[in-house]
């Protein structure tokens, strides 16, 4: 009897341990660098499209993350770089538009501002600015060194398109699928 105490015992202090490390050691496993990431970042890239046909333009903003979480509560962020000049060109030859930063698109706002309204900007530049743009924000979370999700946000006019893909590795190769797919006129 006192064999099968002491057993359950020890399975019980066991099992609490492993919840209290299983987080760590997921979060440690996770942060692993992704397997083959240059090719990620090409298949991530020649999976892109443009869903607004009629803009002119795409310019890349980061999103970011904000409040007070832990970082084991954040995500493992999987960086695709497309704002480097590099993937930044390959990204707009996939797409066929010219490819803007958040800094070259303030750049140009501050240039219109200074030439043609000598310094004293009306507040609703920006927007005009934005006129047959697209705003694009896609980042990438790695699940695990096999597994990212890319999170794509456009925004064009008043319509907002999101879209969520896996990419998967198999051992030699990058592949992915569509997991979500919304477009959202925000006027209605």
């Amino acid at each position: 009897m006192k064999r099968f105490a002491l057993l359950t015992f020890i399975f019980i202090l066991t099992a609490i341990a492993a919840l209290f490390t299983y987080k760590k050691v997921d979060r440690l496993l996770t942060k692993r660098p992704a397997k083959s990431a240059d090719a990620l970042r090409l298949e991530i890239i020649s999976s892109l499209t443009n869903p607004f046909p009629d803009a002119d333009t795409l310019y890349l903003t980061k999103g970011f993350v904000c409040g007070n979480a832990s970082p084991d509560d954040l995500p493992t962020v999987f960086d695709i770089s497309l704002s480097e000049d590099e993937f930044k060109k390959q990204l707009g030859s996939q797409v066929q538009k010219p490819v803007l930063t958040t800094a070259e698109f303030d750049q140009l706002i501050k240039k219109v501002c200074h030439f043609r309204f000598n310094d004293n900007c009306p507040i609703s530049l920006a927007d005009t600015c934005r006129v047959g743009k697209v705003q694009v924000d896609i980042r990438a979370e790695q699940q695990s060194p096999r597994l990212v999700r890319l999170f794509e946000s456009y925004l064009f006019g008043n319509t907002t398109k999101q879209i969520q893909k896996d990419f998967v590795f198999d051992g030699s190769n990058w592949t992915f699928s569509i997991v979500y797919n919304s477009t959202q006129d925000n006027l209605k």
